[in-house]
């Protein structure tokens, strides 16, 4: 392994997923950004780093720390004798963010859903296992947040677009798309 890997994307559009199949197929270790999130809002609550309420400042608190650290462990996997790669996965930073603090660090790969809200609660309720947050949600509940995160995608879409990032969709054929990223990645690391 020679790079450092950043998972961007919406919701449930198969981030964790795609994270653990490269961590398995690669050897490199694993951090789920929303786990760290999840740290800071049970461990420290007062800073406002939480999933419920992403508001810029609390994105901007929880960037301060995320920047530095992953920026830390990609220094650090080039420059040690026996370096430690990584996959890191989350949406909680804009991606904006990401791009412009750490495309030279890690290689992004953008995982988005660009369907309708029926196709995505089809593709949730097929893919969901007890672990997911959404596994517990009735279907009206559910289908609201899928027509959320149809906006959520279109967004993301715009970005790349502007950015000149391309992305997957996930949204079909999601086990063929993952092999294939899983192929590339192959390729660049030989």
């Amino acid at each position: 392994m020679k790079n450092n890997y950043l998972i961007y994307g919406s919701s449930r559009s198969g981030k964790s997923t795609l994270a653990r199949m490269m961590c398995t197929r690669f050897n490199i270790s694993y951090i789920p950004i929303d786990k760290l999130v999840t740290a800071f809002e049970k461990g420290l609550p007062e800073i406002g780093i939480n999933h419920e309420k992403k508001t810029s400042e609390n994105v901007s608190n929880f960037e301060r720390f995320l920047i530095p650290y992953l920026k830390t462990i990609s220094h650090l996997s080039r420059y040690q004798d026996n370096p430690i790669y990584v996959v890191a996965e989350g949406a909680y930073l804009h991606l904006e963010d990401y791009v412009t603090q750490l495309s030279k660090s890690f290689k992004i790969i953008i995982l988005v859903q660009d369907t309708d809200a029926n196709t995505i609660f089809e593709n949730i309720r097929k893919n969901d296992c007890k672990l997911d947050w959404t596994y517990s949600l009735n279907d009206k509940e559910l289908l609201s947040y899928c027509k959320h995160l149809v906006k959520v995608n279109k967004y993301i879409i715009t970005l790349c677009r502007k950015m000149g990032f391309s992305y997957y969709d996930t949204h079909q054929n999601r086990v063929e798309i993952f092999d294939e990223i899983l192929k590339e990645i192959a390729k660049e690391e030989l």
